[in-house]
């Protein structure tokens, strides 16, 4: 009986929420202003999100709870009170535009969790353009075909390195310890086919290095190795990258531009440019700090679109320019690696610990350990900070086949410490996180954060809503 008296009180609350939502009139409350879209979208809804790029690969997403589609201060009026928090999710540009807000409008949100961020913008373009030049096109005689990277390059990155964490898991750790030989591969007289030529080879070595200018200064780090599966279809497919094609195209130049002519000038030229101040690369974030906000950053550490090393480096700018020590930053800014995962999600890792919606945030609770979002809610709500996150791992990545295993994802600077073990069930059927972390000072990469931005002294706008007013 009371089971059917919650059902019905449910049910009731559903419809007045629908109806209020269906009857709010926003245009009443802002002077001079049209409604555009005012929607409820019931709880389990599969949501179409057709301006998505198919490279995102999120073309729909369920909707967990019921949504009623308002703005920020037209939810004050709605509910009859103000919002208690805010916060903010995101991965690729959705992570730049996290770290962004943070910056540019401090008092917008709470907690902003930010994954793979695409940071200094102007310079991943340059980077990913880089790439066509030094693969050639695919129909070169030297170009370097899917199925080498895949099923040569690929298997000897990892039998040079992933052993190194003391698991062969086909998982690199810490790719900061990977220091891969492609010579390995060198042709000769007793291997001539399964192998590089030294042409090869040197592609193989320049496509793993970091970007410099005309002047030896660091314009963007190196690829990590173990991206190669998913790089080999994008960015070393022998066709220009067309994020990057584009923005050189119409936004840099014009478009005669030839994606097979660029050079590190090329990207002096876009930094400078830097439209709408793009770029995204501050060297404090004490206003945010200041306020009591709250930010997790993550990167999967077989990013094939955005180079891990990237967010390491920010973190190590953001110690610099803040004159921070690690235990500093843990104090409002935590960044967890995660290995074996691609670009924001998939991957042989424990990628699945609620980043996103769809697969992301499916077959787990929304519990601190094992749900970032949580983890955030609880950190700025009831001040817990999350020590590391558990990833989970689905068999073939499908939730209805079970847990495969789970991870225990380490912030940085804390580096994993492997003790032998398998993957998967114990011998009593459980699934175990099989590998713990231990804090290793001095062990955390030295990295040339530098560059030839100036770190400018600036009031920020406490709110978006500031900023566009002023």
């Amino acid at each position: 009986m009371l089971w059917l008296l919650s059902l019905i009180t449910a049910s009731y609350a559903q419809q007045l929420f629908r109806a209020r939502c269906e009857s709010f009139a926003p245009e009443t409350y802002v002077h001079n202003s049209s409604r555009h879209v005012l929607e409820y979208i019931p709880a389990g809804t599969n949501v179409s999100l057709p301006d998505n790029d198919p490279t995102c690969a999120r073309p729909n997403q369920i909707v967990a709870v019921d949504l009623c589609l308002i703005g920020k201060q037209l939810t004050n009026i709605f509910y009859n009170r103000p919002h208690s928090k805010a916060y903010f999710i995101g991965c690729s540009l959705g992570g730049r535009q996290g770290i962004n807000a943070a910056d540019m409008f401090p008092g917008d949100f709470d907690g902003i969790i930010a994954g793979s961020p695409a940071l200094d913008f102007n310079n991943l373009h340059s980077w990913r353009a880089s790439f066509f030049p030094i693969t050639g096109s695919n129909t070169s005689s030297s170009f370097i075909s899917k199925s080498t990277w895949i099923n040569l390059i690929h298997k000897e990155v990892l039998n040079q390195c992933d052993h190194l964490d003391g698991v062969l898991d086909s998982i690199i750790e810490d790719p900061n310890r990977c220091h891969f030989r492609p010579e390995i591969l060198l042709c000769t007289h007793r291997n001539p086919t399964d192998c590089l030529t030294a042409g090869q080879v040197a592609i193989v070595r320049k496509v793993l290095s970091p970007l410099y200018s005309e002047h030896d200064k660091l314009i963007y780090p190196a690829m990590q190795p173990g991206s190669e599966i998913k790089a080999a279809v994008q960015l070393y497919a022998g066709v220009p990258f067309s994020y990057s094609n584009e923005w050189f195209e119409y936004v840099v130049y014009d478009p005669s531009w030839n994606a097979s002519t660029f050079r590190p000038h090329d990207a002096a030229v876009a930094d400078d440019l830097n439209p709408a101040n793009i770029r995204t690369w501050p060297c404090t974030l004490s206003s945010f700090e200041n306020r009591g906000g709250k930010l997790i950053a993550y990167h999967g550490l077989q990013d094939e679109k955005i180079t891990s090393f990237n967010t390491q480096r920010f973190y190590e700018h953001l110690l610099q320019g803040m004159q921070a020590s690690p235990q500093d930053l843990d104090a409002f800014f935590r960044f967890f690696r995660i290995p074996g995962m691609s670009h924001c999600q998939t991957g042989p890792g424990a990628w699945v610990f609620g980043q996103g919606g769809g697969a992301a945030n499916e077959g787990i609770a929304f519990d601190p350990s094992y749900n970032v979002l949580a983890a955030m809610v609880r950190w700025v709500e009831d001040g817990v900070a999350p020590g590391d996150i558990v990833g989970t791992k689905f068999v073939d990545d499908n939730v209805g086949n079970g847990v495969e295993f789970r991870k225990r994802h380490c912030r940085y600077v804390e580096l994993e410490n492997i003790s032998g073990g398998v993957r998967g069930q114990g011998a009593d059927g459980s699934v175990g996180i099989h590998r713990e972390a231990r804090i290793e000072e001095g062990t955390a990469r030295t990295w040339e954060v530098g560059s030839d931005q100036a770190c400018p002294l600036r009031p920020s706008p406490q709110s978006l809503d500031t900023f566009l007013k002023g």
